[in-house]
């Protein structure tokens, strides 16, 4: 079982919307074996993979726990896997969140997720293979690049894929 450790950071933020109404929002912060989290009453996200742990050896998958809705900006920033292993229940992957990782070989996208920037993933060099679960009704991957259902915009192209070029 991984450990949970909440941090003393639990804050209550108070923001006024259009409206001038006041708005709080509590957010409560906490590692899972070293990784950062936060969680809000209706969402868990994924905050920062170690950066620090880049000067580790290259680890071969990091499995995101079940239950984390978003990865957050630059979430996996310049760490050394060469697999990433999302839930089912991620829902979004902000921008940044996968970028900088010299040695991403493979990545699934799951069922559920739905939102994507234009910038969620970012100079990977050694990304081959990319794959979405058939029951994604949002994204699709053909030919081996990651684009949105309408096929009109690509969102990843594996850039270790060594064709000399793509229609």
């Amino acid at each position: 079982m991984q450990k949970k450790r909440n941090f003393v950071a639990q804050k209550s933020i108070g923001i006024k919307d259009m409206s001038q109404k006041e708005i709080h929002l509590k957010a409560v912060l906490f590692d899972m074996d070293g990784v950062l989290f936060s969680a809000t009453e209706d969402a868990v996200t994924l905050e920062c993979y170690p950066y620090g742990r880049r000067e580790q050896e290259t680890i071969d998958s990091y499995t995101v726990p079940e239950g984390v809705t978003h990865l957050g900006l630059r979430a996996f920033n310049r760490s050394r896997i060469r697999e990433i292993i999302l839930p089912d229940s991620l829902v979004s992957i902000a921008d940044h969140a996968i970028a900088w990782i010299n040695e991403l070989e493979k990545l699934h996208i799951p069922a559920n997720v739905s939102e994507i920037t234009t910038y969620s993933f970012w100079e990977l060099y050694s990304l081959s293979e990319i794959t979405i679960d058939e029951k994604n009704s949002w994204y699709e991957v053909v030919d081996g690049v990651l684009f949105d259902e309408a096929i009109r915009t690509m969102y990843l192209y594996p850039l270790a894929d060594r064709r000399t070029s793509y229609t």
